[in-house]
């Protein structure tokens, strides 16, 4: 399975739960998003309309970024 077949079986299934689709909240996402599509935190954040805080908690989270506290 593609990564993008992935990100979009991931996105319809939280669309279809009557979720709000918070794709960072998915570590395949925002390793796409980040390390693949070399993306800046302030990109992600504008595409999910998520706050800028919030990616980098999901980035440090999923290991992808050291947080800075």
């Amino acid at each position: 399975m593609t990564i993008l077949t992935t990100m979009t079986l991931i996105k319809t299934k939280l669309t279809n739960n009557n979720m709000t689709a918070k794709l960072y909240t998915s570590e395949i996402f925002m390793r796409k998003r980040y390390l693949m599509d070399k993306k800046t935190p302030e990109e992600i954040a504008k595409e999910c309309g998520a706050s800028v805080e919030t990616i980098y908690v999901y980035l440090a989270k999923f290991g992808l970024r050291k947080s800075k506290r």
